[in-house]
Formats: C-alpha cells, structure tokens, sequence
C-alpha cells in the first residue's frame, strides 16, 4: 500500500518534467558519544543549496518505508532532508524489538542523551553542500517527535519542529533554553494513550514560559 502511495504522489511525478529526481544516499555521521550513526539524506539532483530538515523515526528505526516517502515528498518540494538514526541501525534492526527496546529505553531515560543525538544529527544536516545551513526545520513521528520537541527546548537555532502524535510531556529545567526560537507545530490526538492530560499541560506550559 505504501509503496503504491509512493508511487502516485503528486509532488514526487513533477520532479522529471522538471529535469530532477530524488537522490536517497546513505550518510553515516558520529554522535556526541563516538557511536556510528547511519542516517539517509534524500534531495532532489539540482545544484543549489535549500532548506534543511531532519526527519525522525519511530519506535521501529530509520528503514522505515513511509519515513522515506515523506523524506521524498519533501525533497520534491524544494528541501534537502536527513533521515536521523537514534540508534545506530544500519540495516533495519529497528523492526526487531529485541534490538530497539533497550536503544529506546535510553533516549526516554536520558533526554539529555536524546538532545545531543539530535544535535549531532542536526550539525551533519548542516554540514552538507546541498543544504542551506541557516535554514533548517526538524519534524518527527511519535518517539520521533519527542526527539524534535527536545531539540527545540535545548535552544537549537531552527525555523520550525513538528511533532506528529509525538509523546508530550516537560523535560528537566536545566535542559530547557531560556529561549527556544523554533516556531512549534504539534499534531496530537486528544486521546492518544501515550501522553496523558497533565504530561500535555506540562509541555504547553514549558514552551509559553521559554516561547
């Protein structure tokens, strides 16, 4: 099914009558801790540099097939995109639970952990030629999205974060910025099990103090 949405994306079948196509290519980085990340960048094949965006996965990893389609989507319409790797999987291990758990388990834990992942993701986005370094946006899925949401309040210098059905809730003060210049967009389901009530209250009323 996806890959037949893929397929008839709109955006995606102009890029020929435009003289493009959508260049996915492996690009390995190295996070704060010296491990070996395995990220996708994906943009069209023109020559000038335009906005960046990172693109976050879920609880399965980065080989996630509806994560590319949106990397493609957007790179048809005129961005250069990072797909992150939050755990170091090089070959879809994310997909088996016994590899992903513990990996995921950390970033909830640490979101200290989570936020130098993000930067370090955010500063090989930035290092590329095909991307304009002073134009980046983040967006994320789920765990994805929490990851976006905690490079925002670290401060980081983006134009916008998106979280889609991310998990809501407050970071420790310390590491929240004093100000956070991202423009915010969360998508979220009033009933959505995996915030509650109060953990949605928490973040709103983190972000209107440092917004």
């Amino acid at each position: 099914v996806l890959r037949t949405a893929w397929r008839a994306d709109v955006e995606i079948a102009r890029l020929p009558r435009r003289g493009a196509e959508i260049s996915i290519t492996p690009l390995d980085y190295y996070a704060h801790d010296g491990e070996r990340m395995h990220g996708l960048m994906v943009c069209d094949t023109t020559a000038d540099p335009r906005p960046g965006v990172l693109v976050v996965h879920t609880a399965v990893g980065p080989r996630d097939l509806y994560l590319l389609w949106r990397a493609s989507t957007l790179a048809a319409l005129g961005y250069a995109c990072l797909v992150v790797d939050l755990y170091s999987d090089v070959d879809g291990s994310g997909w088996d639970r016994g590899f992903a758990a513990p990996r995921m388990q950390r970033l909830r834990d640490d979101r200290g952990f989570m936020q130098a992942r993000m930067r370090a993701a955010l500063e090989t986005l930035r290092g590329q030629v095909e991307v304009d370094g002073s134009c980046c946006a983040a967006l994320g899925y789920c765990l994805g999205g929490r990851a976006c949401l905690d490079l925002a309040r670290a401060g980081d210098d983006l134009r916008a974060v998106i979280s889609f059905h991310g998990v809501l809730d407050a970071l420790p003060d310390e590491l929240v910025a004093d100000r956070i210049p991202a423009r915010i967009l969360i998508c979220d389901g009033a009933r959505d099990p995996m915030s509650s009530d109060e953990s949605r209250a928490a973040l709103r009323a983190q972000l209107t103090r440092a917004g």
